[in-house]
């Protein structure tokens, strides 16, 4: 887990939903998966702190599964870094009922724009080629012929999707949600940062990010399994979540 900002930035927003408002969280993401209840998965416990913030650990890649379901097996498998704490790390990890049946919910919160972007930062070339090979599998689940951007720009969103493709295809019936915040606080940031005041705001930067991985929300066979949730910095003001 990163340091987290008192007051402002995506996780310490989360926490404050989990912790004062996980009704109203639950119902929102429920709404916009189509569930009939969301529940959550304490983070994992550390069990050896340095710090105060440093006593419970984001879930890391599928270490919430057991160590021989097929999903997780599979996974260790295709990404050449998921060990330990390396790999991609959940801001919150949840199982969602749709009548008798349930499915995972991972999330990934963003409270500015620069969080939607990055690159792959392997070096090994055996890592590089393993991370493009696993890419070129997955993008057929969203309509994407050509993942040849994927490790540029916005790597993040596709190793998501790589792994929401190993899932769903191994067994463990999952759905990705992003959470957008709306209107942070910019001054907490130092400059140079941009906190959409809006779902609206945030659009032009989703847009540009969901061209340059050569998909659009609910595109190909797994498309409908990614979804989106804006919420404010006041729970009072979240009346119509969007999916």
């Amino acid at each position: 887990m990163s340091t987290i900002g008192c007051g402002y930035g995506s996780e310490w927003h989360l926490l404050r939903w989990l912790g004062y408002h996980r009704q109203e969280l639950s119902a929102q993401v429920a709404s916009a998966v189509g569930a009939d209840a969301v529940e959550w998965l304490d983070l994992e416990p550390n069990l050896k702190p340095r710090d105060a913030f440093g006593r419970d650990l984001e879930w890391v890649n599928l270490d919430f599964l057991g160590s021989a379901d097929p999903a997780r097996v599979a996974w260790a498998r295709t990404w050449p870094r998921a060990r330990g704490r390396v790999g991609p790390h959940w801001d919150a990890v949840g199982r969602a009922r749709f009548g008798a049946r349930t499915e995972w919910l991972l999330v990934e919160a963003k409270a500015h724009v620069g969080e939607v972007s990055g690159d792959c930062g392997a070096t090994s070339p055996t890592s590089i080629a393993k991370i493009e090979a696993a890419f070129a599998e997955a993008g057929p689940s969203f309509g994407v012929a050509d993942t040849n951007a994927w490790s540029r720009g916005h790597y993040q969103l596709a190793n998501r999707l790589t792994l929401l493709h190993v899932m769903n295809t191994n067994g463990a019936a999952a759905r990705l949600v992003f959470i957008y915040f709306c209107g942070d606080d910019v001054t907490r940031y130092g400059g140079g940062v941009e906190c959409p005041p809006d779902a609206d705001g945030w659009r032009t930067a989703l847009d540009a990010m969901h061209g340059h991985v050569g998909w659009a929300p609910g595109q190909g066979p797994l498309g409908s399994r990614v979804h989106e949730v804006f919420l404010p910095m006041d729970a009072a003001s979240a009346t119509s979540p969007a999916a």
